[in-house]
């Protein structure tokens, strides 16, 4: 970041600390939905970067865990192709709807 940049945001950081009625509500679960975006240009910014990088690195580390757990020792033989069916799996939210599938399908009648 540039210093004046900087500098701006160290203003903005000192009327943060002195504004008594955010300060009132620092303690708020959606406490940057109640800063004023033109007030606090800067420090709204610096929030939105963090907060992503932080939800993207929670995304990265949670795949990662997957893998570990899907290619043990008990399964070191998956193909990259499998692997990948398997991670897809495992990471969607889709649940399929498994009586409507079923109702499409004919039963095989034995003979």
């Amino acid at each position: 970041m540039e210093p004046a940049r900087v500098s701006d945001l160290e203003i903005e950081i000192i009327t943060l600390q002195s504004d008594l009625e955010l300060k009132s509500k620092a303690n708020h679960p959606e406490f940057w939905a109640l800063v004023v975006l033109e007030k606090f240009l800067l420090l709204k910014e610096v929030y939105q970067r963090l907060r992503s990088h932080f939800g993207s690195t929670y995304m990265c580390e949670s795949g990662f865990s997957t893998i570990k757990i899907l290619k043990s020792k008990y399964r070191s033989r998956l193909t990259d192709s499998h692997l990948n069916d398997c991670m897809r799996m495992a990471v969607t939210n889709y649940t399929p709807e498994i009586s409507k599938l079923a109702e499409g399908l004919q039963s095989q009648h034995s003979h």
